[in-house]
C-alpha cells in the first residue's frame, strides 16, 4: 500500500474510533461529509440518495454492494427501504461500526480483490464520494473490471461524486477564495485528490461492452456538487 493510501486509511480509522453513535447525521460526517469542502444534513442527504435512485432506476427489491461503504451512511437508506444490502471498505474501524447499523454478515475488509468473495452476483455496484481516494487510474480501472465480474444480468455499475478534471482550476480557484491559502493547505493539496475526465469512463465502458451514462451532480446544497459528476455503467 503506498504512503498515500496509508495516510487515509489512517484517517479513516481515526473517524471510525472516534464515532460514538449510530445516528445518521454521525455516519454521515464519518463518511468524509463534515468539511469545508462538502457538508449534508441527514434531509439532504436522503434528497441525495434518492435522486440516485429515481435517476439511476435503482428498482425495489435489487441486491446491491455498495464498495467503499466506511460508516454505512448510504447503504443505511437502502436497509431502511429493505432493500438487500452489502458493504465493502478497506478500513476496519469503519466496517466495525458499519455492523452496528447493517447486517455484519454483509460486510467485508478489503479493497477490490475481496468483492468475489461475497460470491454474489449484484444488480446494483455503488461507489459514493471514493474514487477520488485512489492513488491512480490504472487502480481505478482494475476495480471497475472487478465490478463488471460481479453484476447480475443487466446489472449497473454506479459511481458517484466525481471530482471533474475540466473543473480542477475552478475548485482550487474557488476553495483558494474561500479558505485562503493558509486554510487551503490545511484542508487539502492538489495531490490528494484523484480528478477524472469523463472520456476516461466511456473508454471503459466500450471495452467492458457496457452502456455508459455521465451526468453531472445538481445537488445545491452540496458545497462540491458543481465541480463533479456521476456515471452508470
Amino acid at each position: 500500500m503506498q504512503n498515500r493510501n496509508r495516510r487515509w486509511l489512517k484517517i479513516w480509522n481515526k473517524k471510525g474510533k472516534n464515532l460514538k453513535t449510530k445516528k445518521l447525521q454521525d455516519l454521515i460526517n464519518t463518511n468524509g461529509f463534515d468539511s469545508h469542502t462538502g457538508k449534508f444534513n441527514t434531509k439532504n442527504w436522503k434528497k441525495y440518495i434518492f435522486s440516485i435512485e429515481k435517476k439511476f432506476k435503482i428498482r425495489t427489491g435489487s441486491l446491491i454492494l455498495e464498495y467503499g461503504c466506511g460508516s454505512g451512511a448510504f447503504l443505511f437508506y437502502f436497509r431502511k427501504k429493505k432493500f438487500i444490502v452489502y458493504g465493502i471498505d478497506y478500513s476496519r474501524e469503519l466496517i466495525r461500526k458499519a455492523k452496528k447499523v447493517i447486517s455484519p454478515n454483509f460486510l467485508k475488509i478489503g479493497e477490490y480483490q475481496k468483492i468475489k468473495q461475497f460470491k454474489k452476483k449484484f444488480d446494483i455496484i455503488i461507489s459514493n464520494s471514493v474514487f477520488h481516494y485512489f492513488k491512480d487510474l490504472d487502480y481505478s480501472k482494475k476495480v471497475i473490471n472487478e465490478m463488471s465480474k460481479n453484476l447480475s444480468k443487466n446489472g449497473k455499475i454506479i459511481i458517484l461524486d466525481i471530482p471533474d478534471i475540466n473543473k480542477k482550476s475552478r475548485y482550487f480557484k474557488d476553495l483558494n477564495l474561500k479558505l485562503g491559502k493558509k486554510g487551503l493547505k490545511k484542508i487539502i493539496s492538489k495531490k490528494d485528490h484523484l480528478f477524472y475526465s469523463k472520456l476516461f469512463f466511456k473508454k471503459i465502458g466500450k471495452k467492458l461492452k457496457l452502456k455508459t451514462i455521465v451526468a453531472d451532480q445538481e445537488m445545491r446544497r452540496y458545497t462540491n456538487s458543481k465541480y463533479r459528476f456521476n456515471v452508470c455503467l
